[in-house]
């Protein structure tokens, strides 16, 4: 919060294109504002007063940390799960389908509606017959209503979408086996598991360019 709340930062909230985006506008902006105005009444203060150690999982998140209050935390990157194994010769590409395989919980912060209501639709153009696979969690009531908007804009723009919504692991690994590349289109992802789990079956990864990714 103290991130969001340092304008003289080049990490302040405004800076940030997803940010913008989602609580620029009213209502959001209320909503945004108050949940600042709330965390600031439970606001430890500076972390590295009140722990003996500090911990970034990414030195893009050590980097905001370090901006913030003038002391970088030690970098951990989180491992990938234990049920998505190293692939040491992945699949050659000229087995695998003409897809591209996203992974993340529906939720508006993933940008699958920027994905696909922008990004398929030149892509199609450049690469015909092109697949986009988003395989994501729908958990909440929130969720499920992301869900069903981008299911809408896939078929209004009559794409090549499949999504697999609340996937087990097994699934979730063979698509990304099956496809040609990963796209991560989150802004300022502090670190990301899903693009270190699509790299270790062997995907090139396109991300956008910030964050810990």
């Amino acid at each position: 919060m103290e991130v969001i709340h340092n304008k003289s930062s080049k990490y302040h909230w405004r800076n940030d294109p997803y940010m913008t985006e989602r609580y620029g506008r009213f209502p959001w902006s209320l909503y945004f504002i108050g949940s600042l105005w709330l965390g600031e009444l439970f606001n430890r203060g500076n972390p590295f007063e009140v722990n003996e150690i500090v911990m970034a999982n990414s030195k893009w998140t050590a980097n905001v940390v370090r901006d913030v209050y003038g002391e970088e935390p030690i970098v951990l990157n989180p491992p990938i799960p234990p049920n998505v194994s190293i692939v040491r010769n992945p699949r050659p590409f000229s087995e695998r389908q003409l897809a591209v395989v996203m992974i993340g919980r529906f939720s508006w912060e993933k940008r699958y509606h920027w994905v696909v209501g922008e990004l398929m639709p030149s892509l199609t153009k450049e690469v015909p017959g092109v697949k986009l696979v988003i395989v994501g969690g729908i958990g909440t009531k929130t969720s499920q209503d992301y869900y069903e908007r981008i299911r809408r804009m896939a078929i209004e723009n009559k794409l090549n979408v499949e999504l697999y919504p609340n996937a087990p692991g097994d699934v979730k690994v063979a698509l990304m086996d099956q496809a040609r590349a990963f796209l991560h289109a989150t802004i300022n992802e502090h670190w990301g598991v899903v693009v270190t789990e699509a790299m270790a079956r062997g995907l090139p990864v396109v991300v956008h360019r910030s964050g810990g990714a």
